[in-house]
């Protein structure tokens, strides 16, 4: 027999002499049969929740296991991320590298063109004073022979 409160409902028990105390044993059985329901209403509601639960934790599992494919895309692209600065770090070395070297050279060219831009100009004064020399020369020379040429006109 299954305890149920409608099977402690339908216990009849037989009448001895000596027996116990019907209305004792008809509280008893109340009691009983009260206890019972409140058990069973809280088992079921504990069913229920036990269920609820259970369906929750499978949402959250499900959640979980999307987070966790998440996360492990998100890791992926962090690493993917990491691997393109450290080749643009490279990139930016080179490109200062570049720019230090460029600047180097632009230097040693602009020393360069000032050692020939001095050479090129005393070389300019030189001959300058070559030619001033020369027309100066000339100059005497020709006053020499103009005077010279007034010499002989004269005398």
């Amino acid at each position: 027999m299954t305890l149920s409160t409608s099977a402690i409902v339908g216990i009849k028990f037989g009448k001895t002499l000596g027996g116990y105390n019907p209305k004792q044993v008809d509280d008893f059985l109340n009691e009983v049969i009260q206890g019972l329901e409140k058990l069973t209403k809280e088992n079921n509601t504990l069913k229920k929740q036990n269920i609820t639960l259970a369906e929750s934790n499978l949402s959250v599992k499900s959640k979980n296991s999307i987070l966790i494919e998440s996360n492990a895309s998100l890791v992926r692209e962090v690493e993917e991320y990491k691997n393109s600065l450290k080749k643009y770090k490279g990139i930016e070395n080179m490109a200062q590298y570049s720019l230090f070297s460029i600047r180097e050279m632009n230097d040693e060219i602009q020393q360069g063109a000032a050692q020939k831009a001095e050479i090129i100009i005393n070389e300019a004064k030189l001959l300058s004073n070559e030619i001033v020399k020369k027309a100066q020369m000339e100059k005497a020379h020709m006053l020499e022979q103009l005077e010279q040429a007034k010499q002989d006109l004269l005398g």
